[in-house]
């Protein structure tokens, strides 16, 4: 196996595990130079096409936050990281290595990771703007009317709990915007999470809500079986830990 050094956080290969950044750490894309040559093709080109820079920087660290830990804590070497796209441009790990999973996502000044031995969909939102504009076509009766009856002050934060348990979903099954969220019908019960899929109660998905910060909601899609080895809290990771890893690791790729 290849030996790298800075091994963090001690993983346990067979959890899902959860990992966050922030990007206000960040001074500007610059800083983020170096971190450039372990990234894909297709994300550079991406990012290329973003006009904000901020854009930039989350996309950018979306992909490095999954090879730090890849590298890291699943002893992959970075050569080793292919990626495959599934029909509605989910990424998969290829090359031999499709039994490892993850996803990622970004909102604000935040980006989220998940990564373990199961299928999983992950999606954080940054809940500072009202959407009543959009409440109708992305909740379904059900849920439209629990979150009417939500006291005023309560609706802002219900709405994007169940908006990031939709994306999760969406994304768990590997269909992003290619899935009506209207025909997601969520219930939540403290930490109880029940989903109907039109009209069918959906057995075979575990959700874990979270949030990284007042604002920022979390959601963690991932199979049933796998409940039980789901490492709940998320892992902060600092722009410096990044940087610090290149360094050690640049002499070795």
């Amino acid at each position: 196996m290849t030996q790298y050094p800075f091994q963090p956080y001690g993983i346990n290969q067979y959890e899902i595990n959860q990992y966050a950044i922030n990007i206000d750490e960040v001074t500007g894309l610059e800083q983020l130079k170096p971190l450039e040559q372990y990234i894909s093709q297709e994300r550079l080109t991406r990012i290329a096409r973003f006009y904000f820079e901020k854009d930039k920087i989350r996309s950018l660290l979306a992909e490095m936050l999954l090879k730090y830990f890849l590298v890291t804590g699943y002893d992959i070497a970075l050569p080793d990281i292919v990626f495959g796209y599934e029909e509605y441009g989910k990424p998969y790990l290829s090359n031999g290595k499709e039994d490892i999973h993850f996803n990622f996502s970004h909102s604000g000044s935040w980006v989220v990771c998940a990564i373990g031995m199961s299928r999983l969909g992950i999606d954080v939102e940054e809940g500072t703007k009202n959407h009543l504009d959009i409440v109708k076509r992305v909740l379904s009766p059900q849920e439209y009317a629990v979150w009417q009856a939500q006291p005023e002050e309560d609706r802002k934060a219900k709405f994007y709990q169940l908006w990031t348990l939709k994306e999760s979903y969406a994304k768990y099954i590997g269909k992003g915007l290619g899935i009506a969220f209207e025909s997601l019908s969520f219930r939540i019960d403290d930490d109880d999470v029940g989903l109907e899929v039109k009209g069918q109660a959906e057995h075979g998905c575990h959700f874990i809500l979270n949030r990284l910060e007042p604002g920022y909601c979390v959601a963690l899609c991932m199979d049933k079986s796998k409940e039980a080895a789901v490492a709940k809290e998320i892992k902060t990771v600092r722009l410096d830990e990044l940087l610090e890893w290149h360094q050690n690791v640049s002499v070795i790729y």
